[in-house]
């Protein structure tokens, strides 16, 4: 999928989800692209805190996101699966 949406697109899929995606949701601190100021760290069992890492595949697992905005997203999922979408800025 991430690849079909930078072919089909022509822009790179951090782009188009921040525009199309996350922008629309208003998550503002979330994005696939690492942003070393961006209060988001990868932690492990019991809320350790591990070492940075980039994934290559984005879109399995490559969201930069706090708690909060990770929360917002998920519900937006959850609720576009159930056919919800009223209210959602994305269709």
């Amino acid at each position: 999928l991430e690849l079909m949406i930078e072919d089909v697109t022509g822009r790179s899929y951090g782009d188009f989800m921040r525009s199309e995606i996350l922008a629309p949701l208003g998550l503002t601190d979330a994005g696939f692209h690492f942003v070393p100021e961006l209060d988001a760290a990868p932690h492990g069992p019991e809320a350790v805190r591990l070492s940075d890492y980039r994934k290559i595949s984005l879109a399995a697992g490559g969201l930069y996101s706090n708690i909060r905005e990770l929360a917002r997203f998920m519900i937006a999922q959850i609720r576009g699966y159930r056919g919800d979408t009223d209210g959602l800025p994305i269709g």
